[in-house]
């Protein structure tokens, strides 16, 4: 008789420890006026961190948004670390930066997705898909002074140029599995 009373604590307890966070959350989004809803952002925290801000992953990153140290430190000049309110803005930072740089990406869901696996898998892979995704359309070079319009600029053609054996930086291939299972994470969390 007990049991589906403690199991319906026991959910409550998980809502209320996922939601803890929405205030803050919400609160910077509108701050730095990131052209996405918060809630976004709170089901990228899931993934990253499952809401624990002393989260470190295998690779060092740290806190909610799981930021390198290094990459922490560059975008405000200090390590926020596992400090809440300094990590999400950081993190919020980050991703807002590679938004706004893939302006080659019209249609604000299709960028935000490749945002996600720039700010998860590194810019440069997601430069290089784009660029396969643009040249296997059109059959041409990528001429950013130029672009033609097409699916190439969409997410999944970014993320089938993620697992072409050419997307290659400085002699790396990209974890292509693994970004675009973050991304789809992200995206399938997020909850308007």
């Amino acid at each position: 008789m007990n049991a589906p009373r403690e199991a319906s604590i026991v959910r409550h307890a998980r809502v209320a420890f996922a939601d803890r966070f929405d205030s803050l959350i919400a609160y910077h989004c509108t701050r730095l006026a990131v052209p996405w809803d918060w809630r976004l952002t709170k089901a990228q925290i899931g993934v990253e961190s499952a809401f624990k801000p002393d989260a470190v992953s295998r690779v060092g990153a740290q806190g909610l948004l799981q930021l390198m140290p290094a990459t922490d430190r560059a975008i405000d000049g200090d390590l926020d670390g596992f400090a809440i309110e300094g990590n999400l803005d950081n993190g919020l930072r980050y991703l807002l930066d590679q938004y706004e740089r893939l302006t080659e990406i019209p249609d604000t869901g299709e960028r935000l997705q490749c945002a996600l696996a720039a700010y998860n898998g590194g810019r440069g892979y997601v430069n290089t898909a784009l660029r396969l995704a643009y040249e296997a359309e059109h059959r041409e070079p990528m001429d950013y002074a130029a672009l033609k319009p097409g699916a190439w600029s969409t997410w999944p053609a970014v993320a089938r140029g993620l697992a072409d054996i050419r997307c290659v930086v400085m002699g790396h291939h990209p974890d292509w599995r693994q970004i675009t299972d973050y991304v789809d994470r992200v995206w399938s969390g997020y909850q308007p």
